[in-house]
C-alpha cells in the first residue's frame, strides 16, 4: 500500500512540475493567459497575477510531493488546486464553451481534461490520507511516519518518471509527426 501510495505522489509530482513548467514557456505562458480570459476570470491585475502565480504553485506543489516535504499539505493543496481545475472544466464544457485548456499542452476542455483532473485530484487525496508520508526524504517534515526507508522505495519513483517522460516522448513524437504530414498540429488528414 505505502509504495503504491508513493507512485501517487510521484505521479502528482511530475505532473504537477511537468504543467507548472510548461507554463513558464513563452508559448505556455500565451496559452495560459488566453485560458484564463476564456475561463472568465477578470482581465488586468487578477489575471496577470494568477497566470504568473500559478506555474509557480505547481512547481512548489509538485517539488515538495517529490522531496518528500511536507507531503500532507503538499498532497492537500494538489488535491484542492486539481478538483478547482476540473470544477471549473465541468462547467465550462456544461455550457457548451470550447477553447485551450491552459495547461501547456495546447489541448482543449472536455470531458476527458475534467476526468484527468478529478482522477488525479483523488489520487493527491488518497496521498493526504494514506501513509505516503513513510518514505520521505526528510521524515521529520511531514505529519506521519511509518516505518519503512526511503532509500528502498527509490525504484518507484523512478519508474513514474521514466514511464512519465516515455508517455511525453511518445505525444511529442506524434506532434512532429502530425506537423511534418499536414503542416499544422493537430489530427492528420485521413
Amino acid at each position: 500500500m505505502v509504495d503504491l501510495l508513493l507512485a501517487g505522489r510521484w505521479l502528482l509530482a511530475v505532473v504537477l512540475v511537468a504543467a507548472g513548467a510548461a507554463k513558464l514557456r513563452r508559448h505556455g505562458r500565451d496559452q495560459l493567459v488566453t485560458a484564463i480570459d476564456n475561463y472568465g476570470v477578470p482581465a488586468g491585475a487578477v489575471s496577470g497575477l494568477l497566470a504568473t502565480l500559478l506555474p509557480w504553485w505547481e512547481l512548489a506543489v509538485g517539488g515538495m510531493l517529490a522531496a518528500g516535504v511536507l507531503v500532507v499539505w503538499a498532497a492537500a493543496a494538489a488535491a484542492l488546486t486539481l478538483g478547482v481545475f476540473a470544477a471549473v472544466v465541468c462547467w465550462h464544457v456544461w455550457r457548451g464553451h470550447r477553447f485551450g485548456c491552459g495547461c501547456g499542452t495546447g489541448a482543449q476542455i472536455g470531458w476527458g481534461l475534467a476526468g484527468r483532473d478529478l482522477l488525479l485530484a483523488s489520487v493527491a487525496v488518497a496521498v493526504a490520507v494514506g501513509p505516503s508520508a513513510a518514505r520521505a526524504a526528510w521524515p521529520g517534515w511531514h505529519a506521519r511516519t511509518v516505518d519503512g526507508s526511503w532509500q528502498a522505495s527509490l525504484p518507484v519513483p523512478l519508474a513514474v518518471i521514466v514511464l512519465s517522460a516515455g508517455w511525453r516522448l511518445a505525444r511529442t513524437a506524434r506532434s512532429a509527426k502530425i506537423w511534418l504530414v499536414t503542416g499544422r498540429e493537430g489530427r492528420m488528414a485521413d
